[in-house]
């Protein structure tokens, strides 16, 4: 019997939605991976494809998926243990496709890489952080896709976080941000981006990268975090009405702010939020004073 765990993934916004031709780039962004758990699947051979646990029709069409592409592989009965609440920004569904994958061909005795994996299920196709960091950890700068490049996925860059910062994840108990049709309808409803805002985040990003790389000074890396995310999120308020998902997330930013939390945001399209600290203690001050009704918190870290 074999058994993967993955991390959740967090995303901290894009560079930009839509192809910008003066800047020869579509999507990019950052992002981390951290270790509360994102996917756990185990399985083994079988003499039939087999497959239980939760989530159970979307593993069911990533395995139905598999199965045609790669003949090669003996079946597999599978179990998927565990999936991080779907729809909340923690990229369970890459994570999820991946590790199915990984599974089936190890239990055959076969290695095979995140991006082939990724391109037999279709992932990664706005964004490569949650591929890469399937089989990394840290922080990951996502360089984009050059308009004159067919290349699949994205450049991605990958920093690690010092091993004494914290991550909060705010998991909200119901709530499911744009997926599937919805998040393509909303893609589609943007039709220009400021390209000084696109500058502006590309080189915060890079700032938070050169920060860990050569200085991992944190109030700097908090700040420059908190205004990238509202930043990016401004790209998308002719979809969500302002920098983050929805008001009653506004509201929670707010309140983890006035408690303490000096690097906060919103994961991907939320409602996941997230809060970065220097250490322990100060995580664990902030999720005893702060509180968020109907919320799930976590302290974490990379």
């Amino acid at each position: 019997m074999m058994r993967i765990q993955t991390g959740r993934r967090l995303h901290f916004g894009l560079f930009t939605p839509i192809p910008v031709p003066e800047l020869n780039l579509v999507f990019g962004g950052i992002g981390a991976m951290v270790r509360e758990p994102g996917v756990i699947v185990s399985g083994e051979l079988s003499e039939g494809w087999n497959l239980a646990g939760c989530e159970i029709q979307r593993a069911s069409e990533i395995l139905l998926r598999l199965q045609s592409q790669a003949p090669e592989l003996n079946p597999v009965a599978g179990d998927v243990e565990y999936v991080a609440p779907a729809h909340q920004g923690w990229g369970t569904g890459t994570q999820l496709a991946l590790a199915i994958v990984d599974l089936c061909y190890r239990v055959n005795g076969i290695t095979v890489n995140q991006q082939h994996s990724a391109q037999l299920t279709g992932r990664g196709l706005r964004s490569g952080i949650g591929v890469t960091g399937y089989q990394q950890t840290g922080f990951f700068l996502d360089h984009g896709k050059r308009l004159d490049d067919d290349a699949a996925l994205s450049r991605v860059e990958q920093i690690p976080i010092p091993e004494a910062w914290r991550i909060v994840l705010v998991e909200p108990a119901e709530g499911e941000g744009l997926h599937a049709a919805a998040e393509r309808r909303a893609f589609g409803k943007i039709t220009s981006v400021a390209i000084d805002k696109v500058l502006q985040l590309e080189k915060l990003a890079l700032e938070m990268a050169e920060l860990l790389q050569i200085n991992p000074d944190f109030l700097q890396f908090a700040a420059h975090l908190t205004h990238y995310n509202a930043l990016a999120g401004e790209l998308f308020q002719e979809v969500q009405g302002g920098c983050y998902s929805t008001p009653t997330n506004a509201e929670r930013i707010r309140i983890m702010q006035a408690n303490g939390a000096t690097s906060v945001g919103q994961s991907s399209w939320g409602p996941g939020l997230f809060a970065f600290f220097a250490n322990e203690e100060d995580a664990e001050r902030f999720v005893k004073d702060c509180c968020l009704d109907g919320c799930r918190m976590m302290i974490t870290q990379a």
